[in-house]
């Protein structure tokens, strides 16, 4: 029995070594490779500084010094346009001024100021190449009001002059009034006198300014001369445009024939006896010798009652 029990105890301490043993050495393998990973430089990366904004600064906002500060930025992923320091940024002595909303901290670019010196009008705000022309509009024209700077619209023009829509045998030419769509993705860059893109009320203008090629101004002005322009707003981050839209005449409306002609009217005239006659009026019972008719106008009926002659 002392010898089963002493065996025991050394099988007990011999695998309480080997797990000693063991332990030892992963928590040693563990340590090192520990010490090597805290050990390995970090990577540097590398930093430059860019100008942004010291503090929120609204549209039309001269850009002094003091609204300005140079901040740390990777080297990497400098934003387009931005400038290295506020001596580059005010290289030319002259202020600058915002054309759009720009938040604290936030980049300075290039195409969201104006040049030097320049003031924030509407110049200052075309693409190279492109031009501002004016339309004038009214509340449901701008789709009431919620036309605002900065939004992407297309131009249709609505013309009320006639338009051949073929000849037949021996039957006059139909004339419709149309619809054709002018422009596609044409940016708005002013209601009025207003110019901030930020601007969320509604604006009641009479005039929407636009910007298009010479081209484009060109139709613009002409369609307004001969007929009336309507704006469709549509998304901005969509720029898709189709290749043409048919025309559209009254003819192509729902429920239209395409007969637009005044309709005739029934005009009621005495009857004229033979020569040498007289036709007396007929005495005329109940009901008898008289008869009813019933001329609809839309489709709402209207009753008569009229004496039948011989």
């Amino acid at each position: 029995m002392r010898r089963e029990m002493a065996l025991a105890l050394v099988l007990a301490g011999l695998c309480g070594l080997m797990a000693a043993v063991y332990v030892n050495g992963w928590m040693t393998s563990e340590f090192m490779r520990m010490k090597e990973q805290f050990q390995k430089p970090e990577p540097q990366v590398a930093l430059t500084k860019i100008v942004v904004a010291k503090q929120d600064i609204a549209f039309g906002v001269q850009l002094t010094r003091d609204k300005l500060h140079e901040a740390e930025w990777l080297a990497d992923n400098i934003p387009k346009g931005s400038f290295t320091s506020i001596d580059e940024f005010l290289a030319e002595g002259k202020n600058r001024v915002s054309l759009s909303a720009i938040n604290a901290n936030e980049p300075i670019i290039n195409e969201r100021v104006t040049g030097p010196g320049q003031r924030s009008g509407l110049s200052t705000m075309l693409e190279p190449g492109k031009k501002a022309v004016a339309i004038r509009v009214n509340e449901s024209v701008s789709v009431g009001g919620l036309v605002l700077p900065g939004d992407l619209i297309d131009i249709f023009v609505t013309n009320e002059a006639k338009v051949s829509q073929g000849k037949k045998s021996n039957e006059e030419e139909e004339d419709q009034p149309y619809t054709d769509l002018l422009l596609q993705n044409v940016r708005v860059l002013a209601i009025d006198q207003t110019l901030d893109p930020s601007h969320s009320e509604p604006i009641l203008g009479r005039t929407v300014t636009v910007e298009a090629t010479l081209a484009d101004a060109q139709k613009i002005t002409l369609a307004s001369t001969i007929g009336s322009l309507s704006l469709v707003l549509r998304e901005n981050s969509s720029t898709t445009t189709v290749a043409s839209l048919p025309r559209l005449t009254a003819a192509d409306l729902p429920g239209n024939s395409g007969d637009n002609s005044t309709g005739g009217a029934m005009i009621p005239t005495n009857g004229v006896a033979p020569e040498g006659r007289t036709v007396a009026p007929q005495r005329t019972g109940s009901g008898i010798g008289t008869a009813k008719i019933s001329v609809f106008r839309a489709t709402t009926p209207t009753e008569y009652t009229v004496v039948r002659r011989e």
